[in-house]
């Protein structure tokens, strides 16, 4: 269809994304853009849609969009007629201050569902029109208006519009001065606004012609009724439409026919096609000591996208060697599966719930019990990436990962209220009771720190001499901090193994942190959020913020966590492990084995020299707090 899209130009684009943005000063160039027409001659009458895609340059990268138009008509007679009866302002406040509200309303009881497209920008220059998302991007497509839907189709338009006449009742009665650009339809006895009914008039006597066509003497009494129509359609159409107050009023949509309405099938098995498959490790030797991950690199084609390439991270724990040996009486793999499937939902939708959209963890896509594996999506193609654990994380990605773990913290609360079992099977930590697999890396890791502490200075041996006292105890102590001696105690769930490649940020051009995802649940547990906050904070931040922050940033913790809810010792062992850089032996054997390669492997972790920093800047602080001094 032939359109005519010289108006749309650059700096109008520009202005479109700005909206977006919600930024006062445009980082937007638009470097080009291609118009066609978004719908079929004989979909839309009452408007003109355009489809625009839009190429832009963003901070030094270019990237592509595409934005839907719909404008008001350029024919005089339809723009006078739109005008008149007040058809665009109308639906500018429906997109921009009540669809919105709805919305809102819907996820306060966790139902993310979208019940029209985003409106993105509203504008009346050059021409009145308004901006939406292309959700034909999103797989939605229209219903052949010939054919008609089926069943399925229709009871989920049934389900949607009854999700807006709800929703509009509720924010009429929270506030009726919203609804009032809305008091008034296209039907209706105001003697301005009548030109929609001379419409309907006309598509009665077509009716009635329509009928005397088919001389059939089976239609007589039929057509008797019908030849009054003409002269009563427009009164009983405007008692239909006239809002009466005394009783039960909502928002209609006016419009609900197959041309305005949008589909989006499920993806069927059979419609998708592999052409390839390419599968690497998505972490190199160091960076993970209990599972296996991989990453999937596909290339699939289907019915409604041309060949395409897709990417998934596949996590496996294998049931053989060490690794696996010692993770049985720990059940990481059966844990793993459990809160991804059974309870990181049930969060997400808490967060839905406060209006909270972040995403704190990655989509599961499947778990697979049979292999004892899980799926997820790739976030590297979302921009995540894990920073440096040499390095440590700086004061920024530090506050972002607290108000993570405050998340998850406070998450586990409220959902231990509505369901108090829910917990029961995430009791075993790290370091635990139930198992005496992982004392051995535990201790050995610290005899390994105090051997490494007597080659030091003389100026240390006071310090080596205080960890010797404690040697006997170290274990038992470490168990003390999780035990429950009340009832009363603050317990959550914890992430239970928060270092820096658990982690994974996502940073604006600046290197700034937008977001951040946890990873890694094997050793969640339900237990004092302590464990959590000691363990990230001396493993995970940089030197500077471990010796100086450590009160600032409990204080930013709690006060995020008690944002999220009502206001609801120490592990310095894997620090060594978490900047070790010398990765010939960085597996799991090597980490809890009992031999002479796990030996070695210890002595140089802790002969590290940046670790020998860290330890001598905290030994002096941990004495004046007490925690050198033995407990029994």
């Amino acid at each position: 269809m032939a359109i005519n899209g010289d108006w749309i130009t650059a700096e109008l684009l520009e202005r479109t994304l700005l909206a977006e943005e919600g930024a006062n000063e445009c980082r937007f160039r638009v470097v080009g853009h291609k118009v066609e027409a978004a719908t079929k001659k004989g979909d839309n009458y009452a408007s003109e849609m355009y489809r625009v895609i839009i190429e832009y340059e963003m901070d030094g990268k270019r990237h592509k969009c595409t934005r839907i138009m719909k404008v008001i008509p350029s024919g005089d007679i339809q723009r006078k007629v739109m005008e008149k009866n007040n058809i665009f302002p109308r639906e500018i406040a429906v997109y921009r201050d009540i669809l919105p509200r709805i919305s809102k309303l819907l996820q306060s009881i966790a139902d993310p569902v979208q019940i029209s497209p985003v409106c993105t920008y509203t504008t009346d220059d050059p021409k009145t029109m308004l901006v939406f998302e292309d959700i034909k991007e999103r797989e939605y497509q229209m219903v052949d208006r010939r054919i008609g839907l089926n069943l399925e189709q229709t009871k989920l338009v049934l389900r949607k519009l009854a999700k807006l006449h709800a929703g509009s009742a509720v924010v009429y009665q929270e506030d009726p001065e919203v609804m009032e650009p809305v008091m008034e339809g296209a039907i209706t006895t105001n003697p301005h606004r009548q030109d929609f009914l001379v419409f309907y008039k006309m598509c009665a006597r077509q009716v009635v012609k329509l009928v005397e066509s088919w001389s059939d003497p089976s239609y007589g009494e039929i057509l008797k009724k019908i030849r009054n129509l003409p002269n009563t359609t427009i009164a009983k159409g405007c008692q239909v439409y006239t809002r009466d107050d005394a009783v039960f009023n909502v928002l209609n949509h006016d419009d609900v026919w197959t041309s305005n309405l949008m589909f989006r099938k499920e993806q069927n098995e059979s419609s998708i096609r592999v052409h390839s498959i390419d599968v690497s490790y998505a972490l190199s030797k160091g960076e993970n000591y209990v599972s296996i991950i991989f990453r999937s690199a596909l290339k699939v084609q289907s019915k409604s996208q041309p060949l395409h390439d897709e990417s998934y991270i596949v996590k496996y724990t294998p049931k053989d060697g060490a690794a696996n040996l010692k993770m049985n009486d720990y059940n990481v793999h059966e844990k793993e599966m459990n809160v991804y499937e059974l309870v990181i939902p049930k969060f997400d939708k808490m967060m839905l719930s406060i209006g909270d959209f972040s995403k704190l963890f990655p989509k599961t896509l499947a778990v697979d019990r049979e292999h004892d594996a899980i799926i997820f999506e790739d976030l590297n193609h979302e921009g995540f990436v894990m920073a440096d654990r040499v390095s440590g994380l700086g004061f920024e990605h530090t506050k972002k990962v607290l108000v993570g773990l405050a998340k998850l913290h406070a998450c586990s609360l409220k959902l231990i209220e509505m369901e108090p079992a829910i917990f029961d099977r995430f009791n075993i930590g790290i370091l635990t009771r139930h198992t005496t697999a992982l004392y051995s890396m535990f201790q050995s890791s610290f005899d390994a720190l105090i051997e490494e502490m007597k080659t030091w200075d003389s100026k240390w041996q006071y310090y080596c001499g205080k960890l010797e006292k404690m040697q006997p105890y170290f274990i038992e102590n470490s168990l003390a901090v999780t035990d429950h001696e009340c009832e009363v105690d603050l317990r959550v769930l914890n992430h239970g193994d928060p270092w820096t490649n658990n982690m994974m940020f996502l940073n604006d051009s600046d290197g700034k942190p937008v977001d951040v995802v946890l990873l890694d649940l094997q050793f969640c547990n339900y237990t004092t959020p302590a464990a959590d906050l000691f363990y990230f904070f001396y493993t995970s931040t940089e030197d500077e913020i471990r010796q100086n922050c450590f009160e600032e940033l409990m204080q930013y913790y709690y006060n995020h966590f008690s944002d999220y809810l009502t206001p609801v010792n120490s592990s310095i062992v894997p620090l060594p492990i978490a900047i070790n850089e010398v990765t010939c032996d960085a597996d799991f054997e090597g980490l809890t084995g009992n031999d002479d390669r796990t030996r070695q492997f210890k002595r140089t972790v802790m002969a590290n020299k940046k670790y020998h920093k860290i330890i001598q800047a905290l030994l002096p602080v941990f004495d004046r707090k007490g925690l050198l001094d033995t407990l029994k």
